[in-house]
């Protein structure tokens, strides 16, 4: 499900290889009003163009499980039919560089599930690691 109109604090901006390797690209995680987490790309230094709405980590997660062992971006395209190809991919290196997911072993050039468990912590820290203070909360695209 695709987050598109409501508060959302940034509470991790992060920046990682695209998997091609051919630009930087800059992503942000967000937590909605009812505490969902949630992802989208920001920015990428290469010309690709990029989808730029926040998307429920659960939602993303539960495509890749469903897609099973050794599964690609493709397994996000329910969710972003009609939307930049480029996004998935991206998408899917930030889940990468956050640990959300790990190339896998098995099968070529395919990922599996990562240390979902480590990741709840590392967010968890964050939101624990804010309040007191103010957060800036953004208006989504």
């Amino acid at each position: 499900m695709k987050k598109e109109t409501s508060n959302i604090t940034v509470i991790k901006t992060g920046n990682c290889p695209s998997r091609s390797g051919m630009s930087q690209l800059t992503y942000q995680i967000g937590q909605g009003p009812e505490s969902e987490i949630l992802f989208r790309i920001h920015g990428n230094t290469g010309k690709g163009f990029f989808n730029d709405e926040w998307l429920l980590l659960d939602t993303l997660l539960n495509l890749l499980k469903e897609a099973g062992s050794g599964f690609t971006s493709f397994a996000f395209y329910p969710l972003l039919k009609g939307r930049s190809s480029n996004t998935a991919a991206f998408i899917m290196a930030a889940l990468l560089n956050e640990g959300l997911v790990m190339t896998s072993v098995k099968h070529k050039r395919c990922y599996e599930m990562g240390n979902i468990d480590k990741f709840n912590e590392s967010v968890k820290a964050l939101v624990v690691g804010n309040k007191g203070t103010k957060k800036k909360a953004v208006e989504a695209d």
